[in-house]
């Protein structure tokens, strides 16, 4: 923290160990989160830790659509649901809890109070949304 106690010197950098989509996906966000306020350098774990679940949604997704069919036979002759199938429901949920502490779902998004935003700022959407 500075001298004033402002958290926000500067954009939080990606971490390196993230994937390639992952990676994408915070410079997709992170520039607006930073700019209205919701990213600060005590977010990178969050932040990181659901660009990592985009990925994995992303890539079960993927793997998902190439094929015929969401069930396949096991070695016992019953018919399950693939792996990918249930990665791609896990990641899902980890990234919908993550996105609500960040606002990036429009009922979160109607919940928050950004910061450092002037009444005069606020679009219509989000006048009507606080009441």
């Amino acid at each position: 923290m500075s001298a004033g106690g402002n958290i926000r010197t500067a954009m939080p950098k990606c971490p390196s160990w993230l994937g390639r989509l992952a990676k994408a996906e915070w410079r997709r966000v992170a520039p607006l989160l930073a700019q209205y306020g919701l990213l600060t350098t005590l977010d990178v774990s969050a932040l990181a830790g659901y660009c990592a679940a985009f990925e994995r949604w992303r890539r079960a997704e993927e793997e998902l659509a190439g094929l015929d069919t969401l069930v396949f036979q096991t070695d016992k002759g019953y018919m399950a649901p693939r792996p990918e199938v249930a990665i791609a429901d896990k990641a899902r949920r980890d990234m919908a809890s993550l996105c609500k502490e960040f606002g990036l779902t429009p009922n979160s998004r109607g919940r928050m109070t950004l910061p450092n935003t002037r009444e005069d700022e606020r679009d219509d959407f989000e006048r009507e949304a606080q009441g």
